[in-house]
């Protein structure tokens, strides 16, 4: 097995696949990294507020890395207006599984990803600011760093817990 900073690292094939940003979260087997999405004219097209890259092999045996975008539900000059799944819903954050045969640097150089569809799980919230929003999913970040939230689908209840089910068919809570 391959050490990175002491930490084992699983022997995988994507290793080749090298980010060249250093981490914002790095532990033993996980690799996260908040994307500046400032830069890119397509996030401001999108109403993006946050991106973050999370790397975790433990998760699932076929891929390893998830994409999580976090999006304001303010109308937008030029775009269709926001589908918005309750009334007062503000923000919207949707967690996909990335194509582990496809590179992920360019999600940093160009904003550019292939995600595997369909979606992971997705959520809408009510909350006061972008700040507040990106705090909320900041937290689920963070779980998922310590090995407490898996990103894969094996662990929907948990999302359902943390964001609700309001993107959901067969919605049972209410927001």
């Amino acid at each position: 097995m391959e050490t990175q900073n002491d930490n084992p690292v699983p022997p995988w094939p994507w290793r080749a696949d090298i980010i060249t940003i250093p981490p914002t979260i790095e532990t033993v087997h996980t690799r996260i990294w908040q994307v500046d999405i400032s830069q890119f004219e397509a996030a401001k097209a999108l109403g993006g507020v946050a991106l973050w890259l999370i790397e975790a092999p433990w998760a699932h045996p076929l891929w390893h890395s998830y994409v999580l975008s976090l999006v304001s539900l303010r109308p937008v000059e030029g775009q269709p207006p926001p589908v918005c799944y309750f009334d007062g819903a503000t923000h919207e954050m949707m967690l996909m599984a990335l194509d582990p045969d496809e590179p992920r640097q360019p999600m940093f150089d160009e904003m550019a990803f292939e995600v595997l569809m369909p979606a992971n799980f997705g959520a809408q919230m009510i909350v006061e600011t972008d700040a507040d929003a990106v705090a909320k999913v900041a937290a689920a970040v963070a779980m998922i760093a310590k090995g407490e939230l898996n990103p894969d689908t094996d662990a929907i209840a948990q999302w359902v817990g943390l964001f609700g089910d309001s993107m959901m068919l067969n919605r049972s809570t209410k927001h």
